[in-house]
């Protein structure tokens, strides 16, 4: 039943055709394996993942370009954490200073968007309009509209309140990744 091969290995005749795979080829293949098992579990963090890359981008060319500046100016170093500490906490800062400016503003401008779908009256529409057009009108079902519009406001003020979170958590992880 078995049958010896030319390479000195031995194989049933139940088995099948053997196949060989080298080692550069066992390498690619669990390579790709693993990457793909990678964006398999970080496809729902691919946003702080690319806010992270892209802020640690910007910071460390910042204090390349500070550090270049500084050796022009001053004979002394000065440690690259110490930089990237003080620009964080000005970027911080200037966010925090633009969130107490414009959050009462999108949260006033929400709640009179809100405000205006509650208070929809599609009869004072229908009487401003053009008699034809209003007999038109009376065949929509405007309250499934207004209800999918609430819907999308909703949906859309919680993603900008996740957006923040993962400007937050790319931030941290940022730091981190240039310290």
């Amino acid at each position: 039943m078995r049958k010896k091969i030319a390479s000195g290995e031995d194989m049933t005749e139940k088995s099948g055709i053997k196949i060989e795979i080298d080692k550069g080829g066992k390498e690619l293949l669990i390579s790709w394996f693993v990457m793909a098992l990678m964006l398999v579990t970080i496809w729902y963090m691919r946003n702080i993942v690319l806010l992270t890359f892209v802020i640690t981008f910007v910071f460390y060319h910042l204090i390349e370009w500070i550090q270049d500046k500084r050796r022009k100016l001053l004979p002394y170093q000065v440690p690259d954490g110490f930089i990237l500490t003080v620009l964080y906490a000005v970027f911080i800062l200037i966010l925090t200073f633009l969130s107490i400016e414009f959050v009462p503003r999108l949260a006033a401008y929400f709640n009179e968007l809100s405000n205006i779908f509650i208070t929809f009256n599609i009869d004072s529409v229908k009487a401003s309009i053009d008699p034809r057009f209003a007999e038109v009108l009376g065949h929509i079902d405007f309250n499934k509209y207004i209800a999918e519009a609430g819907f999308f406001l909703a949906s859309g003020v919680t993603a900008v309140g996740g957006f923040g979170v993962h400007i937050f958590l790319a931030l941290i992880l940022s730091f981190f990744l240039l310290l």
